[in-house]
């Protein structure tokens, strides 16, 4: 038995045409596969909240809906760094675009709201983190760009989400097969006690490749007995 906890984070969560990424979550409930939901509030519209989040919600599940912040709207002036929570917006405005989203997403989810942040692109500053902590969130959500050299105090923590199943390497996006995804996977199995892996409805070519994957993870943590947990449960 593993001692190692898996979290599977979904971004860009929250469009009700988005097909594979509906998908994605349906599927991973159908195998009782607990998965981290990072939502875009204004993306969200009648169709999504009244037919996919409500059907979600009535199912027993150990989903979690985290806000991804507000539009996913790129601010930054360098097309090779992009945020939307970073040092061209005042604190002013990155307030109300993190409060604007807070309050949809508990409208919205109520309890199954986790009051964790998952900056888009994964970029923040020092006063996002600052306004997190004084709107009590309980986790910030990222990759090796997030942190840097910003400092958190103890109310809030980190979770570093070392695999993606794309990276972008020199302004080209390399997508991972499913196989190569599960191979980084199993190198990092007991290992550590925290595997945090990122994926995106785009970087799968059909519904059929969203079924493969899911599969394929169930596959391995019965071959590797890791466990599956969302943010909120590692606490």
């Amino acid at each position: 038995m593993s001692n190692t906890n898996v979290c599977i984070r979904i971004d860009d969560v929250g469009n009700y045409d988005d097909l594979k990424c509906n998908f994605l979550i349906d599927t991973f409930i159908k195998y009782n596969i607990p998965v981290s939901c990072q939502v875009v509030p204004k993306w969200i519209d009648e169709r999504f909240e009244n037919k996919l989040a409500k059907e979600w919600l009535n199912k027993d599940t150990s989903i979690e809906w985290c806000q991804h912040g507000w539009e996913h709207y790129n601010h930054s002036e360098n097309i090779n760094r992009k945020f939307e929570f970073g040092d061209t917006r005042s604190k002013k405005n990155q307030q109300s675009d993190i409060v604007k989203g807070k309050n949809k997403l508990l409208e919205i989810f109520g309890d199954k709201f986790t009051f964790a942040f998952c900056p888009p692109h994964n970029r923040l500053n020092q006063t996002t983190i600052e306004l997190l902590q004084e709107l009590d969130y309980k986790y910030i959500l990222g990759d090796t760009r997030t942190l840097q050299d910003y400092v958190l105090n103890d109310s809030i923590r980190f979770y570093e989400f070392i695999i993606s199943k794309s990276l972008n390497l020199n302004g080209v996006r390399k997508i991972f097969t499913n196989k190569k995804l599960l191979q980084i996977l199993e190198k990092y199995i007991s290992k550590t006690d925290f595997v945090g892996i990122c994926i995106h409805s785009y970087e799968f070519a059909s519904l059929e490749e969203c079924l493969v994957f899911v599969q394929a993870l169930k596959l391995l943590q019965s071959q590797l007995k890791f466990s599956f947990k969302t943010i909120s449960e590692l606490c």
